[in-house]
């Protein structure tokens, strides 16, 4: 079922974001005002539902940072995201080796391994979070809408391979084949985007 996140105030007032798995978006408006929220504002379209997987991460991400991940600018944005997870998961560990460092500073006590030890734990979060960034498919992904965006198209088939793992197999071939449409290669683009014309992969108003 496609997934929509939506924002809108509770009876109590209060500004919320959440989830609705719904078939259309007029349906998730409706679904959400039947659970009491008011003034709703859909945050996904009737196409981005389908890609929508939010209920894959809901342990652990809310669908207000779900939202927030539109706004990254990038390699930092999301080092900083991690980090402040792993530091919020375990923060009492964290919070002791603070303060076991700042106690021993406050005493005046000579450096020693126990010192190193609670900075290397305090540090490890956000080292571990940039070095992550490093391999993360999401930048190569973003790189590669930025030069469709403008439609820089030898970049964009030069960017794909290696991309086909992390995205959806339709995403995939369309980006792929308005690439090869676009550099005078319409044959191949439509041999690449014709399997999925049989309405199994992709809904086939959303092909067309």
């Amino acid at each position: 079922m496609p997934e929509y996140l939506f924002t809108g105030w509770t009876a109590e007032g209060k500004e919320e974001t959440s989830r609705v798995e719904a078939p259309s978006a007029d349906k998730a408006v409706k679904l959400a005002r039947e659970r009491g929220y008011r003034d709703v504002v859909l945050h996904t379209d009737d196409v981005e539902a389908h890609y929508t997987r939010h209920r894959d991460v809901e342990e652990n991400i809310s669908p207000a940072e779900y939202v927030g991940f539109r706004y990254f600018r990038g390699f930092l944005d999301d080092a900083v995201f991690v980090a402040a997870k792993i530091y919020a998961a375990g923060w009492l560990l964290f919070l002791s080796a603070a303060a076991v460092v700042t106690v021993r500073r406050l005493l005046g006590l000579p450096s020693n391994w126990l010192d190193y030890a609670c900075l290397v734990l305090l540090a490890l979060p956000m080292v571990w979070s940039l070095v992550s960034q490093v391999t993360n498919p999401v930048h190569r992904y973003h790189r590669l809408i930025e030069a469709l965006a403008w439609g820089r198209w030898e970049e964009v088939l030069a960017r794909l391979p290696g991309l086909e793992e992390h995205i959806p197999a339709e995403e995939f071939a369309f980006v792929q084949a308005q690439a090869l449409a676009a550099t005078g290669r319409m044959d191949e683009a439509m041999k690449v985007v014709k399997p999925f014309a049989d309405g199994d992969q992709m809904p086939a108003w959303l092909y067309w």
